[in-house]
């Protein structure tokens, strides 16, 4: 949560806003109880298109705040070397 109270998955993601305490004050439960937060907990390489098959994704660096802001996609994948 930030300092105007909206709830991001990550501070470094302040497009990707999952409620806001200061409009509902109900919004931080709602966003385990509506389950908006599993977007991004249960995204993994794994789920990515291009690193569904990679041998490296297990120890891959991986910051999905850094790849949206970069690609502007949340399930992007622009910072792999693999293909260069």
């Amino acid at each position: 949560m930030n300092a105007e109270g909206k709830i991001l998955p990550c501070p470094s993601m302040e497009n990707e806003i999952i409620g806001d305490v200061a409009e509902n004050k109900n919004a931080l439960k709602e966003v385990f109880l509506d389950n908006k937060i599993d977007k991004y907990w249960k995204l993994n390489l794994g789920k990515i298109e291009q690193c569904k098959e990679c041998i490296y994704r297990f120890g891959c660096f991986e910051c999905r705040a850094i790849e949206v802001k970069i690609s502007q996609e949340l399930n992007g994948k622009s910072l792999c070397k693999r293909g260069d």
